[in-house]
């Protein structure tokens, strides 16, 4: 599971580092939260940000695609028995 979690850190790193780095007040917060993270044992934010934003999103689309197919389908079948 490390690596994982190690890969989830790297690629958000290419992600939220740009963004937290635009200001310093930004890039204040971004070091202490994953300062105050690191001495919890908890995931750094990067890792968050790619679990919430990026995992969460594609999960939600996902169960839209099957809610869509599954009443694409039903219609299918409704119309279908009107014809016979």
């Amino acid at each position: 599971m490390t690596e994982f979690n190690d890969l989830y850190t790297f690629a958000g790193q290419f992600i939220v580092r740009p963004l937290f780095h635009l200001n310093e007040g930004a890039r204040e917060l971004y070091e202490q939260t994953n300062m105050e993270f690191a001495e919890r044992g908890n995931h750094l934010v990067e890792f968050w940000f790619m679990d919430r934003v990026y995992e969460e999103s594609l999960e939600l689309l996902g169960a839209g695609a099957l809610l869509a197919a599954g009443l694409s389908f039903l219609f299918y079948m409704n119309n279908k028995k009107d014809r016979l």
